[in-house]
């Protein structure tokens, strides 16, 4: 099976980015690599670095970065457009208290967010919607 190209999760949380790889590889049956990396900051630089144009198929993120780390997303978000790159912010508000503010936030600033209102984020969901072509 040929590789269709990278999918880049912005995850701090080791937990997390365990299920998020996870769900790379069972969403795109192996077909996608992926690329993780610590914070929005870091993946934004990644994703300007690219000196020749890769194959990337999105970027998944978490919202828990603090309220400096919205200001970071929507940074990586502008990058992601400038290169017709879908960003998908995956949120639990059970396990990610406090963040409507940040949500209607992103959601102002034109980011696509996946909330879950219990349980885990969303992560199959998000690389899903970026297969589908609907951030």
């Amino acid at each position: 099976m040929t590789e269709r190209g990278l999918i880049i999760i912005v995850e701090e949380n080791e937990y997390d980015q365990r299920r998020a790889m996870l769900s790379v590889e069972s969403r795109t049956m192996g077909s996608a690599s992926h690329l993780i990396k610590e914070n929005p900051r870091e993946a934004k630089i990644e994703i300007e670095g690219f000196s020749t144009p890769k194959k990337t198929l999105g970027v998944i993120c978490s919202l828990n970065f603090s309220n400096a780390g919205t200001e970071e997303i929507i940074d990586l978000a502008n990058a992601c457009a400038v290169r017709k790159i879908p960003l998908i912010v995956c949120v639990s508000t059970e396990r990610d208290e406090g963040v409507d503010l940040q949500v209607s936030a992103l959601k102002r600033n034109g980011v696509a967010c996946r909330v879950t209102r219990t349980g885990a984020k969303d992560w199959e969901g998000a690389i899903g919607d970026i297969l589908n072509n609907r951030p």
